[in-house]
């Protein structure tokens, strides 16, 4: 069994999923017609990143968190979020790129929830000299600030395993988004919501569509395979 991120860092696959933050993880690796599942007990959190100016790594492993290239499907997602101006729920900061374009919206609050300590610190950075007026940032997993979070009229949710974890966050979509307000997630190549993830949104009542993105990943890009994109508009209609 791979035990560690090491181990799949080495085992040189043609495509590497963005994976999970909880133990025990999913994997998929790709090799020509060939994919298999293999179960690492790792834990992203525990592991150093690596930033550069266009991506950011996980430690030396070549494991890719996130790249710039993902612009265009940030400054979606932050349109959509932040469109109404109000308060503002953001899961995830990254390189801060959605972050920055929510901020160009002039929101009347802007909640930040990020759970890896390094980009908290580089988070921390761009809210002082940013002089970022009305944003909030809260250090740790999202589930365990849960009890800190309020209702908004956006909500914005990418984080490093986000398919691991979509089920789980938006379960507690029909407490957090107010009625009319809009939450949106980050699909990846996917062309619309999964079944289990739509399901229970149809159960909860909320409605969506989809705006369609286009993106060119970068050539290093190791998690996405199409310049077509689509990002979710999952609303809760007003009683």
């Amino acid at each position: 069994m791979v035990t560690g991120l090491r181990a799949k860092s080495r085992a040189c696959p043609s495509i590497l999923r963005r994976f999970g933050d909880t133990s025990p993880r999913r994997l998929l690796i790709a090799s020509g017609a060939v994919a298999v599942y293999v179960t690492a007990m790792v834990d992203y959190l525990d592991h150093d990143l690596t930033f550069f100016d266009d991506r950011i790594e996980v430690g030396d492993t070549g494991i890719q968190v996130m790249m710039a290239w993902e612009e265009p499907l940030m400054c979606c997602m932050a349109e959509l979020a932040a469109g109404r101006r109000g308060d503002v729920l953001e899961i995830g900061f990254g390189m801060g790129i959605c972050a920055t374009a929510i901020q160009k919206k002039r929101p009347r609050s802007h909640t930040i929830v990020e759970a890896h300590p390094q980009i908290v610190v580089r988070a921390e950075k761009w809210r002082k000299v940013n002089d970022q007026d009305g944003v909030t940032l809260l250090a740790g997993r999202w589930q365990d600030v849960m009890d800190q979070l309020g209702t908004y009229d956006g909500i914005a949710f990418d984080v490093f395993g986000g398919v691991g974890q979509r089920l789980e966050f938006f379960a507690h979509l029909p407490r957090l988004l107010r009625p009319g307000a809009i939450a949106t997630l980050w699909l990846g190549d996917d062309r619309e919501l999964p079944a289990d993830l739509a399901a229970i949104l149809r159960r909860d009542g909320f409605v969506w569509r989809y705006t369609r993105v286009n993106a060119i990943p970068d050539k290093r890009c190791t998690y996405s395979r199409t310049n077509e994109f689509v990002v979710p508009a999952i609303t809760r209609p007003r009683r």
